[in-house]
């Protein structure tokens, strides 16, 4: 698959983009992970064809090519993204949030809910920010969130080794991630597809340094600069019972907090995922056809 990205400038920064379907396909955009970039979206791209899906992932600013700005926020953000879908004259679309990508995605119902035909959101990570959740964090996000909350400057460098070992030691780093998580995720870590997949997504967040996953950092463990409460779409949420990096507790915070929230609960799942894009897609599908 062609992943290098269109790139677009919007109020002085290079946003980069890739732009995958048929140009007449139902549009959804992909929020990629955090840390993580455009190249996620390899997960489901062969999905997304099948069911005639055009899909744009976009890389965050300070991710793959897209330009590092100090100030951005997840509203800031969703801004950029109707930039986006102006600029390919794209009128109703859908939103797809995956793990850290499901802040912005809600951000997007804020900013402009009436062009949304589908919200969902994939094992969202939920405003530890605005709610005590620090004793459902596992220990990598605690210490993130620890360093967010009292030295942010310095989460450039907390997130260094993690950069040089998806950089220099990938192998060692997805062998350490299996020390991690539950067996069900083991498996798909076990998968080469989706092992190289996330070697390349994390690679091309770090390729220009680590100042991207610092300020996202930054914003997902603080304020969100919104509340769950003020989203005006019905939210579409999938949710792993045995995901070491978002917490069963966590998602429930989100749905008691959404307006309308239609739930999927993935039993004996973990945070990673290849046999659910489909039926999130032709959700999706559905919805778009109904609402576009």
């Amino acid at each position: 698959m062609k992943v290098e990205p269109t790139t677009l400038f919007i109020r002085g920064k290079r946003v980069c983009y890739l732009d995958i379907g048929p140009e007449k396909g139902r549009p959804i955009f992909y929020f990629h992970g955090t840390p993580s970039s455009r190249i996620e979206v390899q997960l489901f791209i062969n999905h997304a064809k099948t069911l005639n899906v055009r899909v744009i992932a976009c890389d965050r600013p300070g991710y793959g090519t897209s330009d590092f700005n100090t100030n951005w926020t997840f509203l800031e953000w969703a801004n950029v993204i109707k930039e986006i879908a102006d600029h390919l004259d794209i009128n109703k679309f859908g939103i797809l949030g995956y793990s850290g990508g499901g802040a912005a995605a809600l951000a997007c119902s804020i900013q402009f809910s009436e062009r949304i035909t589908f919200l969902g959101l994939l094992c969202a990570f939920a405003p530890v920010g605005t709610y005590q959740a620090s004793s459902q964090l596992n220990r990598v996000d605690r210490f993130f969130a620890n360093i967010a909350r009292k030295f942010p400057s310095t989460l450039k460098v907390a997130f260094l080794p993690i950069s040089v070992l998806f950089k220099r030691f990938p192998n060692l780093m997805i062998e350490i991630l299996k020390l991690c998580v539950s067996v069900s995720d083991r498996e798909m870590l076990d998968n080469e597809n989706f092992a190289r997949v996330l070697i390349d997504s994390q690679q091309e967040a770090f390729s220009n340094g680590t100042t991207g996953a610092a300020r996202e950092a930054l914003l997902q463990y603080t304020d969100w600069g919104f509340n769950l409460s003020d989203v005006n779409n019905t939210v579409d949420m999938w949710f792993g019972t045995h995901d070491v990096f978002v917490d069963c507790l966590m998602s429930k915070h989100i749905m008691s907090n959404l307006k309308q929230v239609s739930t999927y609960t993935l039993n004996g799942k973990g945070h990673f995922h290849l046999d659910v894009f489909e039926e999130i897609l032709k959700i999706f599908v559905n919805k778009h056809d109904r609402n576009g």
